[in-house]
């Protein structure tokens, strides 16, 4: 089937999601439509290198107002992107691109890293 016939996922404006290769296996996100790029809350963010590689080590809290809870994770920093909020701030992020699974279905997605500690989600 291709992708233009496959039957459309009905989503809330905020679901339990995964990140299988970041060992997350539960994680809320708020859907936000006018965004142009996804992001996830990561503190303590470390580039490093690894095989001549560009790489991120990061820390995630994947359960909302839960600070005992902390994912270690790393993964291969494919960008580094200006953001503009919707405030009109611009901050420069690390880009990785991970799978993410949402029900039944698995997307690679690029996600930007950011500290959203003053953010609800």
């Amino acid at each position: 089937m291709n992708q233009k016939n496959e039957a459309k996922m009905i989503i809330g404006s905020d679901e339990w999601c995964a990140f299988p290769s970041l060992n997350i296996p539960a994680i809320k996100a708020r859907v936000d439509s006018g965004a142009k790029t996804s992001s996830i809350h990561a503190i303590n963010i470390v580039r490093f290198s690894r095989d001549d590689e560009h790489w991120v080590r990061f820390e995630v809290h994947p359960l909302q107002k839960n600070r005992k809870v902390t994912v270690n994770c790393e993964a291969q920093l494919i960008d580094q992107r200006i953001i503009k909020s919707s405030s009109g701030d611009k901050e420069s992020r690390p880009v990785i691109r991970v799978p993410l699974s949402l029900g039944e279905k698995t997307w690679e997605v690029e996600v930007t890293l950011t500290n959203r500690d003053s953010m609800g989600y």
